[in-house]
């Protein structure tokens, strides 16, 4: 007690006007802990995704959060469920909060559904894994965890091979996004204008699927076969490339305002070109198509000739 009271820099006066003792200031930052990562997990877990597509999301986004934050990860995971049966409550809290979720599934799931009470089951044991793998030191290496988790907890809901296929698809669809991303950003970083990012950015996007046609069509015809959660998926992706379109977009003297929705929908519509194009196996056609891809999105903002000469050159 006094060596925490060292660490605080309160006296063990003030400390008891806050806490009955060591446990209840354990409870009290245990919640606190808790709150921030459930936090990090709703921020994620849309109503535009799919059940599925938020257990694996929500799963993914903890050991992220965790990852980046050791100390919280021991203290949700680590140091209560070693210190005794007294801190069996932090675990209870845990599974309470995180068991309804998984409860959804029996809606959108098999027939007939999983036994009741398994939430429990598999909250306990993804707990018990994560747990082990955080008191070994080896916090950094939680999000690989990821996939494997996802489809433990789903395959009670929708089966084993839904449950694989499924998180193997929202893998590959994430993996090739965070690449699709990185390719994009570091082209767009060497440009200072805002018509040289545009056609940097593009001709990276397009050269990307042409190297990988098999990742980038997991970005499109794959992304939307997969339902809603797919789509939910796509439809993130198409956003995040039209806000890049957006950002810091200044139209010349006489240049007409575009519609607010224009990059949206000059971006949806490049992407179900290159997605055809994918499905139909013409990916070495995607590097030509840049330029007039690159065309058609600058034309409204810098007039036809600047848009040509623009496409037409390659930095």
């Amino acid at each position: 007690m006094q060596r925490l009271v060292d660490l605080s820099g309160v006296s063990r006066s003030v400390f008891y006007r806050h806490f009955a003792g060591k446990e209840d200031a354990f409870v009290t930052i245990h919640a606190d802990a808790l709150a921030w990562l459930t936090s990090r997990i709703d921020a994620t877990t849309n109503d535009e995704l799919g059940w599925s597509q938020q257990v694996a999301a929500g799963i993914a986004t903890a050991l992220e959060a965790l990852a980046e934050r050791p100390r919280e990860a021991r203290l949700l995971l680590g140091d209560p469920l070693s210190a005794g049966p007294r801190m069996g409550y932090c675990e209870e809290l845990l599974s309470a909060r995180l068991s309804p979720s998984l409860a959804r599934g029996r809606q959108a799931g098999r027939s007939p559904p999983p036994p009741r009470g398994i939430e429990a089951v598999l909250v306990g044991a993804m707990i018990g894994i994560v747990s082990n793998r955080v008191r070994s030191g080896a916090v950094r290496s939680l999000p690989t965890l990821a996939p494997e988790l996802a489809e433990f907890v789903l395959a009670p809901y929708l089966g084993t091979a839904e449950a694989r296929r499924l998180t193997l698809s929202a893998a590959r669809f994430e993996r090739a996004s965070a690449a699709l991303r990185t390719r994009i950003e570091s082209a767009c970083a060497g440009q200072d204008d805002w018509p040289q990012r545009v056609a940097a950015g593009v001709r990276a996007a397009f050269d990307l699927a042409a190297e990988q046609p098999e990742a980038a069509r997991s970005l499109t015809g794959e992304a939307l076969a997969r339902g809603k959660e797919g789509q939910a998926q796509h439809r993130r992706l198409v956003a995040y490339l039209a806000d890049l379109l957006r950002s810091g977009r200044e139209p010349g003297p006489g240049a007409p305002v575009t519609p607010a929705v224009a990059e949206d929908a000059v971006t949806g519509g490049i992407a179900l070109r290159v997605g055809r194009l994918l499905d139909a196996g013409r990916e070495q056609e995607l590097p030509a198509l840049a330029a007039e891809a690159i065309e058609l999105i600058l034309i409204p903002h810098v007039g036809p000739e600047e848009a040509r000469r623009v496409a037409a050159t390659r930095a």
